[in-house]
């Protein structure tokens, strides 16, 4: 089975949105939490394609992509960038919520994300993969393609949240060498040293 890492562009955001959705619940599919299949890939997938794609990377089947990884470099950028351009030019768009999910989702949209920054983890990233290319060593693959990037590029550490109910991702993220920085109360911020 031919398998193409490369990076994402502009022209993907279809298609890793739909990925985006269909593990949106944990890793499983998370059509049933939306009633609008674009809201959650506006806050973890479509800036970080659209601010730096340079640093996403798109595991392709064939030419299907089946599994994506999104990050920055710069943390306090991109959220600058979320909170001040990206999220004022979609807010029109996305003012109604029916679900629980959805109105997590709107009121980001509407009032900006809070986050925290730390100085030696300056990037962080966002990894999603389709059934169909799980257990083949994709994850493994499109992490290890982003740290050689983050590496070449001077970035001493990177972070990530994952979610409580998310065992599956926090055994993987576990077994990449990343380690609980902070618990939270929807789940845990993990680091990993990339020197």
């Amino acid at each position: 089975m031919d398998i193409v890492i490369d990076n994402a562009t502009k022209d993907d955001l279809p298609a890793l949105e739909e990925i985006c959705l269909l593990t949106s619940d944990s890793g499983a599919d998370g059509r049933h939490l939306y009633s609008d299949p674009r809201l959650v890939s506006r806050i973890y997938l479509t800036p970080y394609v659209l601010f730096d794609p340079s640093s996403c990377f798109v595991a392709r089947i064939g030419n299907r992509p089946v599994g994506y990884i999104v990050s920055c470099t710069d943390s306090e950028a991109f959220y600058r960038f979320l909170n001040t351009e990206y999220l004022p030019s979609i807010r029109s768009e996305f003012k109604s919520a029916v679900t629980e999910s959805d109105r997590n989702i709107v009121t980001m949209i509407q009032n900006g994300v809070e986050y925290e920054t730390y100085p030696d983890y300056p990037a962080h990233l966002h990894i999603d993969i389709l059934p169909e290319g799980q257990h083949m060593g994709l994850g493994r693959r499109l992490t290890e393609t982003l740290w050689a990037y983050l590496k070449d590029r001077g970035i001493k550490g990177v972070y990530l949240g994952v979610g409580s109910a998310n065992t599956s991702a926090q055994a993987f993220y576990a077994r990449m060498g990343y380690r609980i920085m902070i618990n939270k109360p929807w789940g845990k911020v993990l680091v990993r040293d990339l020197y």
